[in-house]
């Protein structure tokens, strides 16, 4: 059984602890076909940690883009994990969040985008990707308020959205699959990300 390591949200409860959450709907998504590893702070320093998939999950900002704790810790944790699987040559699937994140470490940028979070709308394959055919309309959902404005050198577009929105990208060398998407809550088009999301992590 193949074992996923997902970054979880950080969170500020009403007492102003730090915690960590994780979407259930991942559990969900992978329909137990994988074993899911949740981060925990003394997992990036064991040289010893075995996970054949890394997610890069949503939720929280860059802290470049709004300056909380909770942000600076993502990334610090991010970084680390990102590095831990690039040296390993670990399959990255890096969602919403974690596509900006990964877009920025390797030197891309953002940029603010109105009128595209809680919405519906079709994305068009720009380059062939695994079994999706240039020219295919796929339809996801959003929950982004930042876009990516450059995207870096180490990734090239596979799907843009009709206002010129990144949607996915992939790292060929890294190993990163950059989705602005959520492949784990609804998407309209969701038997075929489903898929999509299998064949990379390669999951029978």
């Amino acid at each position: 059984m193949k074992r996923i390591l997902i970054s979880p949200k950080i969170i500020k409860d009403k007492y102003g602890q730090l915690g960590q959450f994780l979407d259930l709907s991942w559990s969900k998504f992978f329909k137990r076909k994988v074993e899911i590893l949740s981060w925990t702070p003394n997992k990036i320093y064991q040289n010893n940690l075995n996970f054949n998939g890394l997610i890069l999950s949503g939720g929280n900002d860059l802290y470049k883009v709004k300056k909380t704790r909770e942000n600076l810790i993502r990334d610090e944790i991010e970084s680390k994990l990102l590095e831990f699987a690039l040296k390993r040559s670990i399959p990255i699937l890096a969602v919403c969040r974690g596509f900006q994140f990964s877009n920025d470490f390797f030197g891309g940028s953002l940029t603010k985008i109105k009128n595209h979070s809680k919405k519906n709308h079709k994305i068009d394959i720009k380059k062939n990707f695994l079994f999706l055919d240039k020219g295919r309309i796929l339809k996801t959902n959003s929950f982004h308020n930042y876009k990516i404005k450059n995207l870096a050198k180490k990734f090239e577009i596979i799907s843009m959205s009709k206002d010129n929105s990144i949607e996915i990208a992939y790292a060929k060398k890294e190993k990163i699959l950059g989705l602005m998407f959520h492949p784990e809550r609804k998407n309209l088009s969701q038997s075929i990300i489903n898929k999509l999301i299998f064949k990379y992590f390669r999951i029978k």
